[in-house]
């Protein structure tokens, strides 16, 4: 596989460089395709995943089975509960008094921006890691096909430390991934044949280009979680709905 041989030898130059190494790891299957392309030097690189304390229980289980496989394994935590609690449910779209603004208001917020939640629960965690940990370079899964990417970032500053960031997935496709798992004798099971394979937070109710595909999946595997979504998502389109109507009529 011509993108694996390219991918391994960029790795091979990235750790040449670098005394210390973290992948940034979610469970999904380009951090995983990114982990067993990292395993020559796996001796050498922290394995590093946020615990949201919102897990799937089939993520919780596989986490615990790459803790077993690698041998520097670091679990951050967060708490996506406690914050949904105090800020209300992440959505792609936020009315304004539904969200933090109607805390002045002394009304309990009920939605808020994916990107704060994602923020909160995931980035400081990794952010607050990286101002501490002696790991100069970071791996990524990230593809340039990805339907959502953060900017491709090749270096930056943490405090005074310098930080250079790897994407060996870069120009390969979700079926790249998956033909390279699978070579890896990795099962393609139902959840990495998901477009969201890490799943992340089960009461997320943002992403919505995923979130049918995501329902779907946890009808089969989790009806009670799917319904308790499905809630507060109906909550979330009608107060969007109403919103929309009152600029309708402007």
């Amino acid at each position: 596989m011509e993108k694996q041989q390219v991918a391994t030898k960029a790795l091979e130059s990235f750790y040449a460089l670098h005394g210390k190494v973290a992948l940034l790891f979610s469970g999904g299957k380009d951090s995983l395709a990114a982990l067993y392309l990292c395993k020559p030097w796996w001796d050498k690189t922290d394995v590093v995943w946020v615990n949201t304390h919102a897990n799937f229980p089939e993520m919780t289980q596989f986490m615990e089975h790459v803790k077993r496989m690698v041998p520097h394994f670091v679990e951050l935590r967060s708490n996506a509960q406690s914050y949904v609690t105090a800020n209300g449910f992440p959505s792609d779209v936020v009315v304004g008094e539904k969200s933090d603004g109607a805390m002045y208001d002394g009304v309990k917020p009920t939605m808020c921006s994916k990107f704060a939640c994602c923020a909160n629960n995931v980035w400081r965690p990794i952010w607050e890691f990286m101002n501490t940990t002696d790991a100069t370079g970071f791996i990524k899964g990230q593809k340039r096909l990805d339907h959502l990417v953060a900017p491709f970032i090749d270096k930056f500053k943490v405090g005074e430390k310098e930080m250079e960031l790897a994407y060996p997935l870069f120009d390969w496709t979700d079926e790249d991934v998956r033909r390279y798992l699978a070579c890896q004798s990795v099962e393609i099971d139902e959840r990495l044949r998901l477009s969201h394979s890490s799943l992340d937070c089960w009461f997320c109710t943002a992403y919505w280009d995923q979130l049918k595909e995501r329902l779907a999946y946890m009808d089969r595997h989790h009806p009670d979680k799917a319904e308790y979504v499905r809630e507060h998502v109906v909550r979330i389109r009608s107060a969007i709905e109403n919103s929309m109507n009152r600029i309708g009529e402007v």
